[in-house]
Parts: C-alpha cells; structure tokens; sequence
C-alpha cells in the first residue's frame, strides 16, 4: 500500500509540475512573441496544446544526460575486454566501432589520446 501511495503522490506532483509548466509556457508566450513578432495572446489550453506538442516533436524532460559517445566501454565490456587478448581486443573494438559507425557515423577513438 506504501508504494501505492508514493506513485499517487508523484504522479499528482508530476501532472502539477505539467501543468505549472504550460502556464510558463502561456505567461512567456504573451509576455514576449506578441510584443516581438505581433503574435497573438494564446490561452491557457492552447500553452498547453504547444507544451505537449514540444514534448512529442523534441522529446525532452528526460533528466541529465545519459547519453555516451559511441565508443564509450560499459563496465561490461570492460570486465569483457580483460580476459581478451591483444589481437582478440583489437577485434571487439573494430566490430564495436563498425556498429557504431553505421548506427551514429562516429570516428574511431584514438587509442593514444
């Protein structure tokens, strides 16, 4: 039941945080795009309809960045790259950045740097 009402709790402060957001959106918008560019006040439905809009073009709102360049090792890969040898290492790497090449079109890291 505890844990019930720790989600309640979270998604009721989510939603608010939500909507607090859209009305930024609002106050912003009529703040500044009608004085700047002669747009039109916008309701607080419709802040709400480009806040949501927002999030389904950008995504966004994910919190702090977990992104990893292509080549960054897990600790799975290192604990994997251990064992290996020198020539079976330099294999991993080239299969691993062939992957990420096609996927991401990264470069391949520079072992000396």
């Amino acid at each position: 039941m505890n844990k019930n009402k720790r989600f309640l709790k979270f998604l009721i402060i989510a939603i608010a945080c939500f909507l607090a957001a859209a009305w930024l959106v609002m106050l912003l918008w009529n703040w500044l795009l009608p004085t700047l560019f002669n747009m039109p006040f916008i309701s607080y439905l419709q802040a709400l309809a480009i806040l949501i809009l927002c999030k389904l073009l950008f995504g966004g709102w994910r919190g702090g960045s977990n992104k990893r360049s292509c080549y960054t090792p897990t600790s799975n890969q290192e604990k994997q790259m251990a064992g290996m040898s020198d020539e079976e290492r330099e294999k991993f790497k080239q299969q691993f950045y062939n992957r990420c090449k096609d996927k991401w079109g990264c470069d391949m890291p520079d072992d000396n740097a």
